[in-house]
């Protein structure tokens, strides 16, 4: 806030003043009304000239980009087996664990369950074989992510794997392994874990320096390959990203002459947009926002625009296809009939519509 007094937009009706002005949560404006003039009026007529010299800068059609993280790569389908017996079709993670739970004789894990601490039957006397398969479209590493407490026999294409020394990602419980070698082709994620009454199948996570693109089949829903070159404007999970819920930072180089700038952040998805120009920062909160920049020095600059992310696409109820829901619980990961879907429900995500900055 500089404190500056200007002339807002206007028309005088019927004897009103009538004044348009989009505002939004928690933004406030201050008018100071005076009596109409014929001053008046030659002041409104010098401003609006100023008005129309406004040009806008030239900013490109796709911008490079950061990713604040590693990009990841969900792994929620797998075929199946209980205690070494016949091998089941591929089935999406939560349903197998209903089925495992059903032909054992436990309860599912749903809204009604008991908390642990209830449950006095700790033993885990059963054997559940998990094998998931993904393919991808170049030779790369990752390191995989799973929810990893001890039980397990982990291997990726044929090598076992380890965890406990490579940190977590995003929640503690989900242990990262050592790095693997992801082969041009198809690649196979093997688990072995003892299953018992407390026990739980989740979804495993392939995180590393990729790309995330639609596969060529139903089976193989999702890929992995290189990472885009630099972003469009629209939703990035069409654009490589497809389950990535951290920040991405879009940036370009804009030519200042005047020595300020006004930036309009357009339609974009995620919590908020910081916009950064030379280290000066500041946070827009909903679509169509305009912030200044007073002082700028003519010359290049490099702008940059973060978009904060969520884990929606990473962790969220993927495959309901019931709609937008007011709220999210247990059953919601567990849909059904017309609510369920094979596919993945994203949500869009990133820079939808270009900025504008004018001078």
């Amino acid at each position: 806030m500089t404190g500056e007094v200007s002339i807002i937009d206007y028309e005088i009706e019927n004897g009103y003043t009538i004044i348009r002005r989009r505002l939004y949560s928690e933004e406030s404006l201050l008018l100071r009304l005076t009596i109409y003039t014929e001053q008046t009026q030659i002041n409104r007529a010098v401003d609006n000239s100023e008005n129309l010299e406004t040009e806008f800068l030239t900013i490109p059609e796709s911008m490079d980009y950061t990713l604040e993280e590693p990009n990841v790569m969900l792994l929620d389908e797998a075929r199946f087996r209980i205690d070494g017996g016949e091998w089941n079709d591929r089935e999406e993670i939560l349903r197998i664990d209903d089925r495992v739970r059903q032909t054992l004789g436990y309860k599912l894990r749903t809204e009604g369950s008991l908390q642990p601490w209830c449950v006095t039957d700790r033993t885990k006397p059963h054997v559940i074989d998990l094998e998931c398969t993904f393919y991808s479209d170049i030779e790369t590493s990752g390191r995989i992510g799973f929810e990893f407490d001890g039980d397990e026999q982990i291997a990726f294409n044929g090598q076992p794997i380890h965890f406990g020394q490579s940190g977590w990602y995003v929640d503690r419980a989900i242990k990262l392994s050592n790095k693997v070698s992801i082969v041009k082709g198809m690649n196979v994620l093997s688990v072995s874990m003892k299953y018992g009454a407390l026990s739980g199948l989740e979804a495993a996570y392939i995180v590393g320096e990729f790309g995330v693109t639609k596969g060529n089949s139903h089976e193989e829903p999702y890929m992995i390959s290189s990472l885009p070159q630099k972003l469009k404007y629209g939703s990035v999970t069409e654009q490589g990203l497809a389950f990535y819920g951290g920040n991405v930072v879009y940036s370009c180089a804009v030519e200042v002459r005047k020595g300020a700038i006004h930036v309009k952040v357009n339609e974009y998805a995620g919590a908020m947009v910081e916009v950064d120009l030379d280290g000066r920062k500041q946070n827009v909160l909903a679509p169509e926002r305009n912030i200044g920049f007073e002082n700028v020095n003519p010359g290049e600059h490099i702008i940059r625009f973060k978009v904060f992310g969520n884990r929606m696409n990473t962790f969220g109820a993927l495959h309901d296809n019931s709609g937008s829901r007011w709220c999210y619980g247990t059953m919601s990961y567990r849909t059904s009939g017309e609510a369920w879907t094979y596919g993945y429900t994203l949500r869009p995500f990133g820079l939808l519509r270009a900025p504008e900055i004018c001078e």
